[in-house]
C-alpha cells in the first residue's frame, strides 16, 4: 500500500494528539499491545513507544521485533530494520526522546524512551510567571498559530483571557528542520546536512529568526570555523549525529555573529562595494549602515558608502528599493550584474506585452 504524505501527516497528528494528551495530564498511557498490520503506521508508532517507555532496561532490534507485531520478518531482514529506523526517526521528529546506548560489552545497541524526558514535569509557575508567558505567547505566532492553546496545558488558564486580544507584533516562519536542530543543539549532537552541495557536520551553536528566516550559527568542521547557514537552504534532511558531542563556547552570543544585513551573509568571499545614494536618502542610509561606512561628502548632499557584499541578489535588492536614489559606483562587475538583470526584465516585460496583445 502506498502512503501519501497528506495521510502520513494525519496520522502523525492522531498519534501526538493521543500521547501527549497523556503527557501533560501526567497519565501513564494503556501499554497493552495491539496486533496491526505492516501498513498500519500509526499503530506501529504507537506500540513501539509504550514498549520503549514502560521497558526498564534499553531494549534490543530483536527483542522489539518480537514484541511489536507491525515488524514482521525479524531483526535480521533489512526491510524490517530500515521500517525500525524510519519509525525512530519519525518519533524523533515528533519531540519523542528515543535513547540508544551501547549494550552487551558494545556487541548491541539499546533503545529505551526515559519518563522522565517523556513526561512534562510540574514547573511549579507563580502567578506572575503564567502572566508573562500569556503576553508573550499572544504577540508572537508561528505560522499565524497561537502559542496560547497549548500554554493552558502548563495550567495558564486565567490570564489567557485577559492576552488574547493583544496585537500580535511577531510572527515566526516555521521549517522541518528546525525540531532536529534545536534537539541536536540541546543534546550538544553534532547535526549533518547538505549545503550549496557540499556535506556538512555542524556542532550548532543556536537558532536565529530574522526578517521571517531561520538560521543556523555553529562551528563548521569541513572549515574549521563558525559559520551561519539558512535553514530554508539545507538540502534534504537535517540528521542528527548521536555521540558526536561538542561544547559551545564561554559567553559565545549567536546574535553577534549573523550579520546586521542580508548581503552580509553567505559563503562566497566578500567584495566592498561603493554605492553613491543621492542628497533625498543619503541621511537615512547612514543612519541605517552607520556613518563609518562613509567615504566620501560631496557638495551636492550626496553620500558615497562603502559596504561589504556576499550575497549579491540581497544587495541588489536592497540598491533597486532606493530607485534613482542610489547608483552602484565600484566594482564593475556588482554595476554590470544589476544592469544585466533589469535588462532581462524590461526583455521579459516586452515579451509579455507582445504575447498579451
Amino acid at each position: 500500500m502506498a502512503i501519501d504524505s497528506k495521510w502520513m501527516w494525519n496520522c502523525q497528528g492522531l498519534f501526538k494528539a493521543r500521547h501527549f494528551l497523556n503527557i501533560f495530564h501526567g497519565a501513564k498511557p494503556d501499554t497493552t499491545m495491539v496486533p496491526v498490520d505492516k501498513n498500519d503506521v500509526l499503530e506501529r508508532l504507537t506500540n513501539l513507544t509504550l514498549l520503549l517507555l514502560e521497558a526498564n532496561r534499553p531494549l534490543t532490534i530483536t527483542e522489539i521485533c518480537q514484541s511489536i507485531p507491525g515488524y514482521k520478518g525479524g531483526p535480521d531482514e533489512v526491510s524490517v530494520r530500515r521500517q525500525f529506523e524510519r519509525d525512530k526517526n519519525t518519533l524523533r521528529a515528533e519531540g519523542i526522546p528515543i535513547k540508544v546506548v551501547s549494550i552487551d560489552n558494545g556487541s548491541q545497541l539499546g533503545y529505551r524512551i526515559l519518563k522522565s524526558e517523556y513526561y512534562l514535569p510540574d514547573l511549579n509557575l507563580t502567578e506572575d510567571e503564567k502572566r508573562v508567558l500569556a503576553i508573550a505567547a499572544s504577540e508572537v505566532h508561528i505560522d499565524n498559530f497561537s502559542s496560547l492553546n497549548p500554554l493552558r496545558k502548563l495550567g495558564v488558564t486565567g490570564q489567557l483571557d485577559t492576552q488574547s486580544e493583544l496585537p500580535v507584533s511577531s510572527t515566526l516562519s516555521s521549517h522541518p528542520e528546525l525540531p532536529v536542530l534545536f534537539r541536536a543543539i540541546t543534546n550538544r549532537n553534532m547535526v549533518s546536512f547538505s549545503y550549496k552541495g557540499r556535506d556538512r557536520l555542524v556542532g550548532g551553536y543556536g537558532l536565529v529568526s530574522r526578517k521571517g528566516l531561520w538560521y543556523l550559527v555553529g562551528f563548521d568542521t569541513s572549515h574549521g570555523e563558525v559559520r551561519t547557514f539558512r535553514v530554508d537552504r539545507i538540502e534534504g534532511q537535517a540528521l542528527e549525529e548521536e555521540g558526536s558531542t561538542y561544547e559551545i563556547p564561554d559567553n559565545f552570543q549567536v546574535g553577534a555573529e549573523l550579520p546586521n544585513f542580508d548581503w552580509e551573509i553567505g559563503e562566497s568571499k566578500p567584495i566592498m562595494a561603493k554605492v553613491r545614494f543621492d542628497c533625498e536618502v543619503a541621511e537615512l542610509v547612514t543612519a541605517l549602515v552607520g556613518s563609518d561606512k562613509v567615504v566620501s561628502h560631496n557638495s551636492d548632499g550626496s553620500k558615497i558608502v562603502e559596504i561589504s557584499v556576499v550575497g549579491s541578489q540581497s544587495f541588489r535588492s536592497w540598491i533597486l528599493s532606493y530607485g534613482s536614489h542610489a547608483e552602484i559606483v565600484d566594482p564593475p562587475e556588482l554595476r554590470e550584474d544589476l544592469i544585466k538583470w533589469l535588462g532581462q526584465i524590461c526583455e521579459y516585460s516586452e515579451q509579455y506585452r507582445k504575447s498579451d496583445n
